[in-house]
């Protein structure tokens, strides 16, 4: 199995890095409240990861505009996507 490196650079000033198996790709950066974030966990041909576990600071959801979000990195299985 071959890994692969992510560097992040979040609009916070953080710099973040992710280490996965090749097959997971094509990250994206966006900013969801834990109800937006919740069907993302449960999917199996994505992985969202909390970019910062220790925020503090809520920003604006992306998707409802819930004042209550957090910044999580999302990407996609290449293996599901070749089918």
């Amino acid at each position: 199995m071959n890994i692969k490196r992510f560097h992040i650079e979040t609009g916070t000033g953080k710099s973040v890095e992710f280490t996965l198996p090749d097959h997971w790709d094509y990250p994206m950066v966006t900013c969801l409240c834990s109800k937006c974030a919740e069907p993302f966990f449960s999917r199996s041909d994505r992985k969202i990861i909390r970019i910062d576990p220790f925020q503090y600071k809520y920003d604006k959801c992306d998707i409802c505009s819930d004042d209550k979000g957090h910044d999580y990195v999302i990407f996609e299985d290449t293996r599901l996507m070749a089918a």
